[in-house]
């Protein structure tokens, strides 16, 4: 597992603390109406808007 991988980089986490597999960057918090856009070069791009 990704956790147990942390140990030999002097890593350690926190109760609580996700691993997102293959992230481009921290996760970031969202709150109602937040929108997200992406566009990535000879893919295309993804947007998404976040409502309760």
């Amino acid at each position: 597992m990704a956790a147990n991988e942390l140990g030999v980089y002097y890593i350690s986490l926190n109760a609580g603390e996700i691993i997102l597999a293959g992230a481009l960057s921290k996760a970031i918090p969202m709150e109602d109406g937040d929108q997200f856009k992406a566009e990535f070069k000879n893919l295309g791009t993804v947007s998404a808007t976040f409502k309760k």
